[in-house]
């Protein structure tokens, strides 16, 4: 089954609440994946074709994705695909790193033995999970990866916190898929992924608060680093958007 065949079938079946909420997690995933390319626009009926859903839908969903930085709105000229940036990326992480740092610092300080399990069992779904092997892998390991970083914040007891973390996650997870920040194969230097997440989530464990946010932000560095050395100067000057979305 395709990405497009499953997401019919989501709309199907329920597994939104509601259909609005379809719309802005289906378009949400699209962007994020690279199917909507930076720059590229979105056009409102061709959208709404791909998704059998109305117009209305698509654009209420598209407004909404405005407010989380994923999709531009231009007066007269609809809706794109947000650019992206090298200063963007940097600012991104930087965020990232200063509040999930300190997250991580209050979910330590707050955690319990079944938050402890759930970080647990979130790293054993990751690691069993293939990263790159085709689409749908891919697609299952990226929610698994951002479940067991969610793991890991869950007990800092502030829901502001884990919404901004949500937000940032997404628009770094936009980044590593325009250029595989976890890619295994042609690189000279291999990135152990499976391990940064092992050290981190003993580091937690143990409580040892100073050495986890060390390797969290180490990580997220590592791969903000990887994205910037395989990028390409097309990437972040918008000559890599795709023609208009379909």
């Amino acid at each position: 089954m395709n990405s497009k065949q499953t997401e019919n079938l989501q709309l199907q079946n329920g597994t939104f609440k509601s259909l609005s909420g379809a719309a802005v997690a289906l378009i949400r995933r699209r962007i994020i994946n690279g199917e909507y390319s930076p720059g590229s626009k979105l056009v409102i009926g061709n959208i709404a074709g791909e998704l059998d859903i109305s117009p209305g839908l698509v654009r209420e969903a598209l407004s909404r994705l405005v407010t989380e930085g994923l999709v531009t709105a231009h007066e007269q000229r609809g809706f794109r695909a947000s650019e992206v940036s090298l200063s963007e990326l940097k600012d991104i992480t930087a965020n990232r790193q200063l509040i999930e740092t300190h997250a991580l610092r209050l979910a330590i300080a707050n955690g319990d033995a079944e938050w402890e399990a759930g970080i647990i069992a979130a790293f054993h779904r990751l690691t069993r999970c293939p990263r790159m092997d085709d689409e749908d892998h891919s697609a299952n390991w990226s929610q698994l990866h951002y479940s067991f970083h969610r793991s890991l914040l869950m007990a800092c007891n502030s829901p502001w916190m884990l919404r901004f973390s949500d937000l940032l996650f997404d628009q770094s997870e936009r980044y590593r898929r325009l250029r595989f920040g976890y890619e295994l194969e042609g690189m000279d230097s291999p990135r152990d992924v499976d391990g940064e997440h092992q050290a981190i989530m003993d580091a937690v464990l143990a409580r040892d608060a100073d050495r986890a946010v060390e390797l969290l932000s180490q990580h997220y560095q590592s791969t903000v680093q990887r994205i910037i050395n395989q990028a390409d100067s097309t990437i972040f000057n918008g000559a890599a958007a795709s023609p208009e979305a379909k």
